[in-house]
């Protein structure tokens, strides 16, 4: 059985060779790339996916929703660091109707957090608390290759879905 994983990663060329051979060799999984907000909304649209790997860092993309949202963000907080990736993630949690994501798409257990953040900067305050349930992996430069098989196949567990 093959798995269905959309990796939202707008690094994702500079990361390909590292860690996305892993994933091409392993032979279970099939990926997808989004590089923004826009094309990640747009993937989970039109796509189902086993597992959804987010950068917690991503450009908002040529939707006016999320350009709308980059903005207000960036309006409301003295930290230039605007996070659309956890954005999304809310959007999840709350099953919120903007934007539209497949019901399909939005169990929070397919979702894992690959980024370079800390866990802790992540989950700070209040309304990042329920971030603290995804699956979390902290990119860095000396991590293994397959860390994203890793994760992937830990996302499966976790839902008991992993047929080897």
């Amino acid at each position: 059985m093959r798995y269905k994983v959309l990796w939202v990663e707008d690094n994702a060329e500079q990361d390909l060779f590292q860690f996305l051979a892993p994933v091409n060799v392993d032979g279970r999984f099939e990926m997808d790339i989004a590089v923004n907000a826009t094309e990640a909304c747009s993937r989970l649209n039109t796509e189902r996916y086993d597992v959804v790997i987010m950068d917690s860092r991503i450009p908002p993309g040529h939707d006016t929703f999320w350009k709308e949202r980059e903005i207000s963000i960036q309006k409301q907080s003295a930290n230039p660091i605007v996070r659309l990736g956890l954005e999304i993630l809310k959007v999840v949690l709350r099953k919120d109707s903007k934007p539209s994501i497949l019901s399909d798409n939005l169990h929070p257990e397919k979702y894992c957090i690959f980024s370079i953040d800390p866990k802790s900067e992540l989950v700070a305050g209040d309304e990042n608390r329920d971030l603290d349930t995804f699956l979390y992996e902290q990119k860095t430069a000396a991590m293994p290759r397959n860390v994203l098989v890793n994760l992937i196949s830990q996302s499966l567990q976790r839902r008991g879905k992993l047929h080897n």
